[in-house]
């Protein structure tokens, strides 16, 4: 059995996660945009820095 401080403690992990992933998820889509698409394709990659510009 997970006494109830374990519980406790998992949940608040989860609530971390889930905002975690809408930061993600807002990213993500920002990344999928067609502008975004658009710059990748007239950018050379050699750098991160580059992919930066485009966000």
């Amino acid at each position: 059995m997970v006494s109830k401080p374990q519980l406790k403690h998992q949940r608040s992990h989860l609530v971390k996660d889930l905002e975690h992933n809408n930061v993600l998820m807002s990213f993500y889509v920002r990344i999928t945009s067609d502008k975004f698409f658009s710059c990748l394709l007239h950018q050379d990659h050699s750098h991160l820095n580059d992919l930066y510009e485009c966000l």
